[in-house]
């Protein structure tokens, strides 16, 4: 599991960085399928984190204690309800997006962003 979410991210990283740049020169020139290209990237990108989220999920109920991850953040004797929360504290600290943001409030924009349902 833990290949497949590392080959995930990479998918995603380099999904994301097309689209960027394919979207860019789509914009500028107006060919139409330069931007079809750039939003199938980012569909891509979306479907890649997906399964990078995906296995990070599996990995924690499996309390796969290679990972940095979930060591640090579960342990034996949690329930699987927390176990699942543990999917969510990744930011030590306070949040950086503002005030009034909060971190669910971001994971919800984003999930919609990456499934095209808008905000």
């Amino acid at each position: 599991m833990t290949l497949l979410g590392d080959f995930a991210l990479l998918l995603a990283l380099i999904a994301g960085g097309w689209t960027v740049v394919v979207g860019f020169a789509g914009a500028r020139t107006g060919r139409e399928e330069t931007i079809r290209s750039a939003e199938g990237a980012m569909k891509a990108a979306a479907l890649a984190l997906t399964v990078a989220a995906g296995s990070l999920a599996v990995l924690l109920l499996q309390k796969d204690f290679s990972v940095e991850y979930v060591a640090q953040y579960t342990s034996r004797s949690l329930s699987v309800f927390y176990t699942v929360g543990a999917f969510w504290p990744a930011r030590p600290g306070r949040s950086s997006c503002g005030p009034g943001c909060s971190r669910s409030s971001v994971r919800r924009w984003c999930s919609r962003t990456a499934h095209g349902t808008g905000t």
